[in-house]
């Protein structure tokens, strides 16, 4: 009782944060910590390969559609794949913020890339009928959204809108080499939201995290596009078990991590290198390389 008591006191307390505009800054302590949990690098490899699979539905690449899987652990897996890199438009044309429609009345709104969000907004109807005629008769199994690329973007945004919607399931939200989605307040909110169970995974010097670019601003007043938490980085392209790190970064008091470590795939970098930057998008991440459909 006192455990249920403490749960929702620091619960009202994150929601007060949200109901007044954040004007203080982020600190600079950054943290990034080898991944041991054996457990949950196999539920990683795990996603992966549903990720992996999903390249296997058409083949026009940039075409969206998602797998549903509802196997013996008792959980819906939502895979949504991702565009093809060279047909993605968003990576060259200028990049601008939209509001995103939240569940509250909150004194400021979080804002959004507004291409991922018209996308978004084209397929969210078709996928969401999708999923709950698979919940007729297992409605309270959780649900977990998987994405690479692009489709970790859509993987965020269905995970945000089944926590609102059904705030009593468990949602999780796996993706592979996600792209930046939105502002400062986009990142906090969908922390709140999902609160450690969003697991972002980034590969070597994957360059596709590093876009939209992020100008990095002095105040929240800024709009700037901002990673939500939490990144799991593989820093090795030959032992993907042994080198996943965690990688925290830009504290903010009561709400926890932005992620926007320094240390891990941002640091990932060399300017004469952007070639193979874009090439290890594909990863392979835990040994199933993305946009592929894998030979059997």
């Amino acid at each position: 009782m006192e455990t249920q008591s403490n749960t929702s006191l620091s619960l009202i307390k994150s929601a007060e944060f949200f109901l007044k505009k954040p004007s203080i800054k982020s600190s600079d302590f950054q943290v990034r910590t080898n991944v041991t949990d054996q457990e949950l690098l196999d539920q990683f490899e795990k996603m992966a390969r549903y990720a992996q699979q999903s390249y296997c539905l058409f083949e026009e690449k940039d075409h969206l559609e998602a797998n549903i899987y509802d196997f013996m652990t008792m959980e819906f897996i939502v895979v949504i794949r991702g565009v093809e890199l060279s047909r993605a438009n968003w990576f060259i044309r200028p990049n601008f913020l939209v509001p995103y429609a939240v569940d509250k009345i909150w004194s400021w709104i979080p804002k959004v890339d507004n291409l991922f969000y018209t996308h978004f907004t084209k397929i969210q109807k078709k996928l969401f009928d999708r999923i709950e005629a698979f919940r007729i008769s297992k409605i309270d199994w959780p649900i977990k959204f998987v994405g690479h690329g692009i489709g970790g973007v859509y993987a965020v945004f269905a995970g945000l809108n089944y926590r609102t919607r059904l705030p009593q399931l468990e949602i999780f939200v796996y993706t592979f080499g996600q792209p930046r989605i939105g502002d400062k307040y986009f990142a906090l909110y969908t922390n709140f939201k999902l609160s450690k169970r969003v697991f972002r995974i980034t590969y070597t010097d994957d360059y596709v995290p590093k876009l939209p670019f992020k100008i990095f601003p002095q105040s929240f007043d800024d709009e700037f596009y901002v990673h939500h938490e939490t990144e799991y980085w593989i820093a090795s392209d030959c032992d993907c078990y042994n080198s996943v790190y965690k990688c925290e970064g830009e504290f903010i008091p009561e709400l926890g991590f932005l992620d926007e470590c320094g240390l891990c795939n941002n640091s990932a970098y060399e300017p004469n290198s952007i070639i193979r930057g874009i090439s290890s998008h594909n990863g392979p991440y835990f040994g199933h390389l993305m946009g592929f459909c894998p030979s059997v």
